[in-house]
C-alpha cells in the first residue's frame, strides 16, 4: 500500500503508509468502521488470472465496510424510498390520465393555448385545482 491508512501488524489501523515517516502502529483516533473507505489500487491482469484473488478480497472488505459502517443499510434504504416514490408517481399519472377528464379538458382548451388566449399553465392549472377539490373533471 503506499499513502492513505494502512494496517498494522496487529490489524490496527495505521496513520499514513509505509513511506510515511510518521506513520505509527497506533490506531487511529475513530474506530475502522467509522473511517471514510479509502479504495486500493489492486493491479490485475485478466488474461493471466493475476490480482484476481487479491481483486475479491478488496470486493469484500468494502462490502463489510459498507455494512459496518451503516452505508450499506443508507443505500437499500434510500433505493426503497425512491422504487416506492416511482411507483406511486407512475400510479398517479396514470390515475390522472386514465380516471379523469384531464386528457378532454386540455385538448378543448388548446386552441386557446395555441392562440395565445391561455398559457399552458393556466389549463394545468385548472386540471390541478379541479383533482384537488376532488372533481373526476
Amino acid at each position: 500500500r503506499s499513502g492513505g491508512q494502512a494496517v498494522g501488524r496487529s490489524g490496527a489501523q495505521t496513520v499514513g503508509g509505509p513511506d510515511d515517516p510518521e506513520a505509527t502502529d497506533r490506531p487511529t483516533a475513530r474506530p475502522p468502521d467509522r473511517l471514510p473507505w479509502s479504495p486500493p489500487v489492486i493491479l490485475t491482469v485478466a488474461a493471466k488470472g493475476d490480482g484476481v484473488a487479491e481483486l475479491i478480497e478488496a470486493l469484500d472488505r468494502h462490502h463489510a465496510w459498507l455494512g459496518a459502517s451503516g452505508t450499506l443499510d443508507a443505500r437499500r434504504r434510500r433505493r426503497l424510498l425512491d422504487r416506492t416514490r416511482e411507483v406511486v408517481e407512475r400510479a398517479t399519472r396514470r390515475w390522472i390520465w386514465e380516471e379523469t377528464r384531464a386528457e378532454e379538458r386540455i385538448a378543448e382548451r388548446l386552441d386557446e393555448i395555441v392562440a395565445g388566449r391561455v398559457s399552458p399553465y393556466e389549463v394545468a392549472a385548472e386540471v390541478l385545482d379541479g383533482l384537488k377539490q376532488g372533481e373526476r373533471i
